[in-house]
C-alpha cells in the first residue's frame, strides 16, 4: 500500500535488516542467473510479465514507482533501464503516446519487447539498447522521464549485478547531468529509491544539480525494506 504523500518518511534499518537484505540480494542474483531458459511468467500489479534469464525481475520497487507514475494522456515517455519493461508498458497503458525504452543488457532489450508485444503496446514502445542516454538523439524530447535505477554503490561484475549494483551511481547521476536536455517544458522525472539505498544522497545530488525534489509515495516490503517514489523537476520550471 503506498502512503499519503506528506506521510512520507524516510526509515532506517537495523542491522539485522541489512543483514537480510544481503542474503536476499545474493538469492536473486542466483534466481536471474538460473532462471530457465524458457523463461518464467511474473505477475505485477496484475500484469502477467515473461522473464527471461539474467534479465532483473519485477519488484516492489517498481510497484511504488508505477502506482507513483503521473502521465497524461498522449505525453512521450523514456524508461532508462526498462528490465522486462514494466514501467514502461505500464506508461503506456496509462495514456503515453509514444515510449522510448532502453537498456545495457542485450538480454532485457529482447524480454521487454517480447512483453510490449504481450501487452499489445508493442507498436507505442520502442526498446533501444543503450547505455543511458547513448542512444537517445540530441533532438528527442519527452514529458516524463523514468527510472529504477541501481540503488547499491558497488561495482558490479555482469549485467545481473548491474541490475542491482553501480559503483558511484552513475546511471542516477548521468540523469541529472542530461534529463534536462531531453525534457519538455514542464516535464519531470520519477525515480524508484529505497533504504537500503542513498535515498539522502540522491536528493542532494539533486538539489545540487538544479532540481526539486521530492518523495511521493513508499511501499513496505520484508526485512524493514521501504521502496520510494520520487519525483524530481528541473530548478527552472514555473510553479503551477
Amino acid at each position: 500500500m503506498v502512503t499519503k504523500r506528506n506521510k512520507v518518511h524516510l526509515q532506517e534499518l537495523s542491522k539485522k535488516d541489512r543483514q537480510f537484505i544481503d542474503s536476499v540480494r545474493y538469492k536473486m542474483f542466483e534466481s536471474y542467473r538460473n532462471t530457465p531458459a524458457k523463461g518464467v511468467e511474473v505477475v505485477h500489479l496484475g500484469k502477467k510479465f515473461k522473464i527471461k534469464r539474467n534479465v532483473f525481475w519485477p519488484q516492489d520497487d517498481s510497484k511504488s514507482l508505477i502506482q507513483n507514475l503521473r502521465i497524461k494522456k498522449g505525453d512521450t515517455v523514456l524508461d532508462l533501464g526498462t528490465g522486462s519493461g514494466v514501467i514502461a508498458i505500464n506508461a503506456a497503458k496509462l495514456g503515453a503516446k509514444k515510449v522510448v525504452a532502453v537498456d545495457i543488457n542485450p538480454a532485457a532489450v529482447r524480454c521487454a519487447r517480447e512483453n510490449a508485444r504481450l501487452h499489445g503496446v508493442g507498436k507505442i514502445v520502442e526498446v533501444r539498447l543503450s547505455r543511458g542516454f547513448q542512444k537517445i538523439k540530441s533532438n528527442e524530447l519527452f514529458d516524463v522521464i523514468a527510472s529504477n535505477p541501481p540503488f547499491n554503490d558497488h561495482k558490479a561484475r555482469d549485467f545481473v549485478e548491474a541490475s542491482m549494483y553501480d559503483k558511484g551511481l552513475t546511471l542516477y547521476r548521468e540523469i541529472l547531468a542530461k534529463a534536462k536536455k531531453h525534457l519538455k517544458k514542464n516535464g519531470r522525472i520519477y525515480l524508484a529509491q529505497a533504504n537500503f539505498g542513498k535515498v539522502k544522497k540522491q536528493m542532494s545530488l539533486a538539489r545540487r544539480a538544479g532540481y526539486k525534489s521530492r518523495l511521493l509515495g513508499s511501499i513496505k516490503s520484508n526485512g524493514g525494506r521501504v521502496f520510494y517514489a520520487s519525483e524530481l523537476v528541473p530548478d527552472s520550471q514555473k510553479k503551477s
